[in-house]
């Protein structure tokens, strides 16, 4: 979990910038969720079909960064690459940064609580 929590940070990082846009945060996100997340949530998925009881435990991780995935998609729909200030919805704008923080803090809890090898993230 740790891995998934330092590999975030590069997003997060991106997050925390003064003047954002949305393809490059974008960037970063896809190459995260698509390598890193992905392994990990695939790994989820067959504990899960295998009888493993691990999803309660990481459901919140999984959910948290399918949900952040559509923010984005939406944000990317309604403003292409260009600065997150571009959006006609505010609201979204502060859903972004609050689930940012929010997946960050739980990635932190769970690479701190399990180390840095579980349910495949290295």
């Amino acid at each position: 979990m740790a891995g998934c929590f330092l590999a975030f940070g590069h997003v997060r990082d991106i997050a925390a910038a003064d003047e954002i846009q949305l393809g490059e945060l974008t960037t970063a996100w896809k190459s995260y969720y698509l390598l890193d997340f992905a392994r990990f949530d695939r790994l989820l998925r067959q504990s899960v079909e295998s009888g493993g009881r691990h999803y309660e435990y990481f459901a919140p991780i999984s959910i948290s960064h399918h949900n952040l995935n559509r923010l984005m998609e939406v944000l990317r729909f309604e403003i292409g690459d260009g600065p997150l200030a571009r959006t006609r919805v505010p609201e979204r704008i502060h859903d972004l940064f609050e689930t940012i923080e929010q997946l960050s803090g739980i990635l932190e809890g769970h690479a701190l609580q399990n180390g840095p090898a579980v349910a495949g993230c290295p």
